[in-house]
């Protein structure tokens, strides 16, 4: 047999499954709500991410992004080469098109000249996603979206706590720079829970742009359903995104993994 190197793997969520995080799972499991409960809403946000939705996994944010959006079916969406598949099943399956673009060979990341070179009449969002921890060069994507008017939804499922430094004194976290922010929170990833979910983020770059789209974001998660009271759904075509998933993994203590990866 060959000698082969073993690579030290490392750790996923469960592992941090001690006495804080036992106890706050209990405290969930004993409370009346196990979805849109208290928790969901006490996510700590930030002056650029607004108004975090919950969902049932990584693969239903995207989808959910680009339902909110409101984009005629049809229309394009540029979206890098390697990427998990879900990426593009979320776009075909709200109607668009995806059009895979070339990548920068250091990053692996959307090419933003690549990019350009793509945009047609039909093009309505560019999908910048965070490959490994690495984020895509993100400053000329965005100034090639607002030259041409159309969205960015950024996938930062293997981003969690990535940053985009502009200088020695300024950086922004994924999912807070483009329009909308969509993270897996499955367990394998470093900011994980115990089964599955996902989560979708809106920045006060798309806020500026459209109100109203946080509201369509909670309806659209929950059958057409604006609030928790009962019969008051809004719109008919929609399904239910939310599932219940405990976290395992708080901002603080995921820094060293996240800084490792």
């Amino acid at each position: 047999m060959l000698d082969r190197p073993v690579h030290k793997c490392l750790p996923n969520s469960l592992h941090l499954l001690h006495d804080p995080f036992l106890q706050r799972i209990k405290l969930l499991l004993l409370a009346i709500r196990l979805t849109m409960g208290v928790s969901p809403r006490q996510t700590k946000r930030s002056p650029l991410i607004l108004y975090p939705s919950a969902v049932n996994s990584g693969s239903s944010a995207l989808r959910l992004a680009f339902e909110s959006l409101c984009i005629e079916a049809g229309r394009e969406v540029l979206v890098p080469v390697p990427t998990f598949i879900s990426t593009a099943y979320a776009i075909s399956d709200a109607g668009l098109v995806p059009v895979f673009v070339d990548v920068d060979p250091q990053t692996l990341t959307i090419h933003p000249r690549a990019a350009q070179a793509a945009v047609t009449k039909k093009t309505a969002v560019i999908v910048p996603v965070h490959l490994h921890g690495q984020m895509a060069d993100m400053l000329p994507l965005l100034d090639l979206a607002d030259t041409y008017g159309l969205y960015v939804v950024e996938d930062a499922a293997q981003a969690h706590g990535a940053t985009y430094t502009y200088s020695s004194s300024s950086s922004s976290y994924a999912g807070s720079m483009g329009d909308l922010g969509c993270f897996s929170l499955n367990g394998v990833k470093n900011m994980g829970g115990l089964f599955d979910g996902g989560m979708v983020t809106v920045s006060a770059r798309l806020l500026a742009r459209d109100r109203a789209v946080a509201d369509r974001l909670r309806g659209l998660r929950d059958l057409g359903r604006y609030s928790n009271a009962r019969n008051s759904w809004r719109r008919n075509a929609c399904w239910n995104w939310l599932n219940w998933t405990p976290g395992t993994r708080a901002g603080a203590r995921s820094r060293p993994v996240i800084a490792r990866r």
